[in-house]
């Protein structure tokens, strides 16, 4: 609108303003004409004043004094033209509303207390007065209120429900609220505590957020539309003026109440949600000082103290108000939008005291990692409490540690050779058999024959423990590989058994029991060997000697097999095992000039395991799964990583954090356990192989977390405080000690269910004790290997899998709405699908234990949090390592190590967990 239709719009209402009911219409008739816009403008300037009895233009002045009117808004005959009391009480309009009585009367209608008939509820309801309901501007905001309000719905915020029409007329249903407005509450005790002052500023700031949020601005906060309820809670009234942002153009902007209006509101400029912010700080003003912050005697002069004075600061009216309120106060009063808050929510997180946590989700806001460390939640356990903690962990730890020394199948094969005995073992077999070749690399380790697992699942020998403690039939095996140059690796860091496959000539595999007896050999002499052209008898009974096996009890049968290496002799026996004569054997065996080259003992079990895929259809159905998710959870997290990255949502610092522990755990644990070499070609290799690992899975985490963790931060947030704690580097907080100290004692419980539901198993058939042979034998190599163990797979994976399991919960939250219904569907659904494999391969009751530790993970991560559910996979995987109570056995060290490890940390959680409270001092005694 320019300067000339403004002023001329200005000097008619002064003129209009003074006249009543037909005398106005007519005059505006005779004055703006066909003039459509001016006519609006005109109008919708006279209808502003909403509350306001004005009869001159000279009132106008006065109007400004009173923080309790608006001015701008007004209509001069339709406060006189209602009767008072237009309806009495117990009248009944539309067989729904009851009026109760009046509760006020304004420029805008008469407002009642009613009773719904068909709800049973008290509400208020607002009638337009008749002459503004014929008038298309005041039935057009009064459809308006109703229409901005609906748009909102908040407890800080008065609910409109509907609008109607009885008798022709217009009326709002509202939220009754019963309590006084702001503006009463101040005259009445002068100020609001501070404590209270920055509750009840806080109710305001989250309310009109709600507004904001909703598109629409208020344009009208003062103490007048501010009630308290009878609860204490402040709430947002009056949307007669509100509009959307985008909507409100021309004149429009300058509507509202001069002495709580922002600068640029008042001058008509274009208005935003940060002219709110400014009345807002207007309220938060009056609210601690108890003083009107703008005060004139005009207009002019309203208009001028907002542009260019500032309000006496509040520590002049309140000495103790502290200081970071008054910073607040005076940024919303800046006179340039840019420099206030920029949204209410803002204001409301910068109040002191109260719970920002609970602010920014009261707001519909996602909180910072910083506002989740800092939640109020403290954690501290009572002695008792944490005494029964950790001495429940210390009782399930030493008994888990004692299954897993004594019911694994370590502790029943024979493990008297260490690694190094039976390398050198290893070494004189081959030398025995000519193979003298230089050694350049050579590697081993100990295996668990799976195939045996899942032969004695199904037939069930009577005494299979006491079969295994003869060192056979191979439950436990060592194998040994070597060659005379360094194997060319390109995909793997790690030489195993057989991967990559042993092609390169002068390289030897060896297989043997634990006892040393040869089970399998496989040699590839050199290519240029001069024996090759000699033709010699083969000793075979020298081999069989080195298997603990006598030639003379074998049957010599036809063999079909083809052997894997170059021979110009194969040979075949049938037989029984040397420790068990039940059980038969045939061995395949081939030599090249006179010297074995292939041998093996083909147990029943290795020959079912190699011809019936169907046993291991629990590790296929795992693997698919384990792809799906992978590919799906990947591919959709990257997208919603990009988003949250864009819309700076994501922890970066978190997730660089995370992804930088994940890569240097795998590359130091990897390395630590990798196969080194002199060549540097190979060991840049090696290293090549290390780093891609890391820097994928780093990756991986990093793109995980920023699609994850702000979700989890906004919708479950109880769930990541202890872990934004200590990932903000409070490890001495007392809600880690106790979710490490919850998460320890599930952890050993779950690895001691393994055991008891494997002993109840074979009680319910009737059947002799039996143990899972896939029981880790980790640390039975060696230093290295347990070290890799344990930063690899105690401590990363984990990690890893916490968030793998969070994500999974998330998702399913997010389709129903609803924290419980998560979690119990997320325990069937991965309960299923993790323990349907073992029902295949294992049994009922390893199923059940299987579904029932999902569950459990499912519950731990749904009740405690994120930190626990990580510790008890920790302290599972920690109880997954060859232990032994033996202190004469090799690996007796290993306990030790796990011992010290899984006490030290639970005893630390115990500590830190009791926050400042003295472990002795007499009131913590007597808890």
């Amino acid at each position: 609108m320019d300067k000339e239709l403004a002023q001329k719009v200005k000097e008619l209402c002064d003129t209009a303003s003074g006249l009543t009911g037909k005398e106005r219409q007519d005059f505006l008739d005779q004055q703006c004409g066909d003039d459509a816009e001016l006519r609006h403008e005109v109008e919708t300037l006279l209808f502003s004043f909403e509350e306001t009895k004005v009869t001159s233009p000279e009132e106008l002045s006065k109007i400004a004094k009173s923080s309790d009117q608006k001015t701008w808004k007004m209509d001069i005959d339709a406060a006189e033209s209602m009767p008072a009391g237009g309806f009495v009480a117990g009248t009944v309009l539309d067989d729904r509303y009851r009026i109760i009585g009046m509760l006020g009367k304004g420029g805008m209608g008469e407002v009642y207390k009613a009773e719904d008939l068909k709800i049973d509820q008290t509400v208020a309801l607002k009638f337009l007065p008749e002459e503004l309901a014929v008038n298309e501007d005041a039935l057009r905001r009064f459809v308006g209120e109703v229409r901005n309000a609906r748009r909102v719905s908040h407890e800080n915020v008065c609910r409109v429900f509907d609008i109607a029409e009885t008798g022709g007329k217009q009326f709002i249903s509202m939220e009754f609220i019963e309590g006084d407005d702001l503006s009463v509450l101040l005259k009445r005790i002068g100020r609001v505590p501070s404590e209270r002052a920055i509750e009840i500023s806080q109710q305001i700031c989250l309310g009109l957020n709600a507004i904001h949020k909703a598109g629409i601005l208020h344009r009208d906060l003062k103490p007048a539309n501010i009630i308290i309820d009878s609860s204490g809670i402040a709430k947002i009234t009056d949307f007669g003026i509100a509009g959307i942002e985008s909507e409100i153009h021309g004149l429009e902007t300058r509507v509202g109440t001069p002495a709580y209006m922002s600068p640029e509101q008042i001058t008509g400029e274009d208005v935003t949600q940060k002219s709110d912010i400014y009345s807002l700080g207007l309220l938060i003003y009056e609210i601690f000082t108890g003083k009107q912050a703008v005060e004139g005697n005009s207009i002019e002069e309203l208009i001028e103290k907002h542009q260019t004075a500032n309000p006496t600061n509040a520590s002049e009216f309140v000495e103790n108000i502290e200081p970071v309120v008054e910073r607040l106060i005076n940024r919303c009063l800046e006179k340039d939008p840019v420099d206030r808050p920029d949204s209410a929510v803002q204001v409301a997180l910068a109040l002191p005291g109260g719970n920002p946590l609970q602010v920014a989700l009261e707001a519909g806001e996602t909180p910072s990692p910083e506002m989740v460390a800092a939640a109020p939640r403290k954690g501290i356990l009572k002695l008792s409490a944490a005494l029964a903690l950790v001495s429940s962990f210390i009782g399930l730890f030493c008994l888990s540690l004692y299954f897993q020394a004594n019911h694994t199948a370590q502790s029943y094969a024979p493990l008297e050779k260490s690694p190094d005995v039976l390398r050198e073992r290893a070494k004189e077999i081959l030398t025995k058999f000519g193979f003298s070749y230089p050694v350049v690399f050579a590697t081993s380790d100990f295996k668990t024959s799976v195939a045996y697992d899942q032969y004695q699942t199904k037939t069930k020998f009577d005494d299979d423990l006491e079969r295994l403690r003869t060192g056979q039939p191979f439950g436990v095996y060592f194998w040994y590989r070597q060659s005379s140059e360094n194997p060319k690796i390109t995909n793997y860091y790690k030489i195993e058994e057989n991967v990559p496959p042993l092609a390169t000539s002068e390289s030897a595999y060896v297989k043997l029991d634990v006892r040393g007896r040869l089970v399998e050999l496989l040699a590839v002499p050199s290519e240029s060997d001069p024996q090759i052209n000699e033709k010699r008898e083969t000793d075979w009974q020298k081999v069989f000697t080195e298997a603990g096996l006598n030639l003379a009890k074998f049957q010599e049968t036809d063999s079909n097999a083809i052997p894997p290496v170059f021979a110009d002799e194969k040979r075949s026996w049938t037989g029984t095992l040397a420790d068990h004569k039940d059980i038969s054997v045939r061995i395949e065996a081939a030599a090249l000039n006179g010297e074995p080259v292939y041998f093996q003992v083909i147990t029943p079990w290795d020959a079912d395991w190699s011809n019936e895929g169907e046993i291991n259809i629990g590790f296929r159905i795992r693997l698919i799964l384990g792809i799906l998710i992978t590919l799906i959870g990947f591919g959709g997290g990257s997208l919603l990583a990009y988003r949250h990255f864009v819309l700076k949502r994501g922890d970066s610092k978190g997730a660089f954090k995370i992804s930088v522990f994940v890569f240097l755990s795998l590359v130091i644990g990897f390395a630590i356990n990798a196969n080194h070499f002199t060549e540097l070609e190979s060991e840049v290799s090696v290293l090549v192989q290390i780093f891609s690992l890391a820097i994928a899975a780093g990756t991986m985490v990093f793109v995980l977390y920023i699609a994850v963790e702000p979700l989890v931060r906004r919708h479950w947030t109880d769930l990541l405080i202890s872990w934004n704690r200590l990932l903000a580097g409070d490890f001495r907080d007392p809600m880690i000690g106790r979710d490490i100290l919850i998460g320890a004692l599930m952890g050993c419980f779950f690895r001691l269910s393994f055991f008891l539901s494997g002993f109840l198993r074979d009680l319910i058939e009737q059947k002799s004790l039996t143990i899972d042979i896939r029981q880790s034998l980790t640390g039975l190599s060696g230093t290295s290997e347990l070290l890799e163990k344990l930063i690899v797979y105690s401590a990363t994976a984990p990690v890893v899998m916490g968030f793998v399991i969070l994500s999974l919960l998330l998702i399913i939250y997010l389709l129903v709405k609803r924290k419980t219904a998560a979690t119990i569907l997320f325990a069937l659904l991965f309960g299923t699908l993790n323990s349907a494999p073992e029902i295949v391969s294992r049994g009922i009751l390893p199923a059940l234990l299987s579904f029932g530790m999902i569950v459990g993970i499912s519950l731990i991560v749904a009740r405690v949090g994120l930190v626990a559910m990580i510790s008890t996979i920790i302290f599972h995987n920690l109880l997954w390592s060859a232990l032994t109570l033996d202190t004469t056995r090799f690996y007796f060290v290993n306990t030790i190590v796990i011992s010290v490890i899984g006490l030290g940390v639970a005893l630390y959680a115990f500590y830190i967990s009791l926050g400042d409270q003295n472990l002795f001092s007499e009131a913590v005694l007597k808890d």
